[in-house]
């Protein structure tokens, strides 16, 4: 994330699917807090 990967970059490289790297993400956020990758 922090070099500028895509969502489908980060999947590929985790060994999960797009959709699934977009809910993982979802919860990172929760748990920071940031509304979005930039505030992340």
């Amino acid at each position: 994330m922090a070099d500028g990967g895509t969502a489908a970059e980060l999947a590929r490289a985790a060994g999960y699917s797009e959709r699934m790297m977009f809910r993982l993400l979802r919860v990172l956020y929760r748990k920071l807090p940031a509304r979005n990758r930039t505030e992340a």
